[in-house]
């Protein structure tokens, strides 16, 4: 299957400060993401917040003008960070969803006022099947559960659209149910989604799991 990992938990992100905090401590603090920081803060790089541009409405009429104008604004509105929102939390309250990107694009979190999704570029089968990759990955989304003080995750293949929830605003209470009401019970381990199908059809991936952390 062509898709990529992804896990969804809750967070107790509900204003600019909090925000913030988060994106400081996730980019200094290594007593709290040490998996996250061996993974991906490599060479001082650091997460960061993909904010809306405050672009101009119009531009050029001749459409390779128009182009070239757009690359030239975006990049100036970058250098001078000029954002269609003054903060980080009104960006969330007016567009429902703002993503914190990893060094090198690599992981990213989209995130709405209740829940975020954990994506990356890991295939999701080598998640299922590699134990390493599984292991680090758990790490990760433990070490997340435990900054927001929560104490579970949902894995699942990125095919089944979890970030549709996130952009419509739901809560982990219902994205719960709908996962019960599209696929039943939860899986009662991770295995159990790897499916191989008969000879010659490969695999597939089937429900999710929900991953329950001891946090302090």
């Amino acid at each position: 299957m062509g898709a990529n990992f992804s896990a969804v938990l809750e967070h107790n992100l509900y204003n600019n400060q909090s925000l913030e905090s988060f994106l400081e401590d996730l980019n200094n603090r290594n007593d709290l993401f040490s998996t996250i920081h061996k993974v991906t803060n490599n060479n001082g790089n650091q997460w960061w917040w993909a904010r809306k541009l405050d672009l101009a409405n119009s531009f050029d009429s001749t459409p390779t003008n128009w182009v070239r104008d757009l690359i030239k604004n975006t990049e100036e509105a970058k250098k001078q960070k000029r954002y269609k929102y003054s903060s980080i939390w009104e960006e969330v309250m007016e567009e429902g969803t703002i993503t914190l990107m990893s060094p090198d694009s690599v992981f990213s979190m989209l995130i709405n006022q209740n829940i975020l999704e954990l994506s990356c570029l890991i295939r999701w089968s080598s998640f299922l099947k590699d134990k390493k990759t599984q292991s680090s990955l758990r790490c990760i989304c433990k070490e997340l559960c435990s900054y927001f003080k929560k104490s579970n995750c949902i894995y699942m293949s990125e095919t089944f659209c979890a970030s549709d929830y996130i952009y419509d605003g739901k809560s982990m209470e219902e994205y719960k149910n709908d996962l019960l009401e599209r696929f039943g019970n939860p899986k009662q381990t991770i295995d159990e989604m790897y499916v191989k199908l008969e000879e010659g059809w490969g695999w597939t991936s089937e429900g999710y799991y929900i991953d329950s952390f001891n946090i302090k």
